[in-house]
């Protein structure tokens, strides 16, 4: 029998405790589930393909579109000189990473492999032949790295230092 307005006193406590079990049961199981959620979990691998025992407990997905800030230096030997652009990287589902604009006019494509990169511009312009290496880190929603390499011409040669780092879009 359901109690209705006006019935004796025990009845009408009863009206609030039931709902106020349910609502507080509900709390916990959701509270619950969301420790669960957020616990990084075992056996799956690492976010990038790889697998093995017990969970990375980096919950955020490698793959999307980074955009940063690259600094990359020329030296010769008798002076240095700097430049710094804007850049855009993207990482696939697959853990394919790309870009065309961390260093201009050159398109590059690798690997993310245990959350790192190896990126590889031929230089071959303005008498130089050589490479320049970006070499990259996931950290959670970011990218960080280091620039380095030369490139030899008739006159000498140019060495390559630097870094950039960007931001998940």
């Amino acid at each position: 029998m359901i109690p209705v307005s006006g019935s004796n006193g025990a009845d009408e406590k009863a009206n609030w405790k039931t709902p106020a079990l349910i609502a507080g049961g509900a709390v916990v199981l959701l509270g619950g589930a969301y420790a669960i959620s957020q616990s990084g979990g075992g056996g799956g691998g690492d976010d990038n393909g790889g697998s093995g025992s017990g969970g990375s407990g980096d919950t955020t997905s490698a793959d999307g579109t980074y955009i940063g800030i690259v600094t990359t230096c020329a030296s010769d030997g008798a002076a240095t000189s700097c430049e710094s652009h804007s850049f855009s990287l993207l990482i696939d589902v697959h853990n394919s990473v790309y870009s065309d604009s961390l260093s201009q006019g050159h398109t590059m494509a690798g690997t993310l492999n245990n959350n790192r990169f190896t990126l590889t511009a031929t230089i071959n312009e303005g008498g130089l032949t050589g490479t320049r290496t970006y070499t990259g880190s996931r950290v959670g929603n970011s990218v960080v790295g280091q620039i380095s390499g030369s490139a030899s011409s008739a006159t000498g040669t140019v060495s390559y230092t630097g870094s950039f780092s960007a931001d998940k879009n």
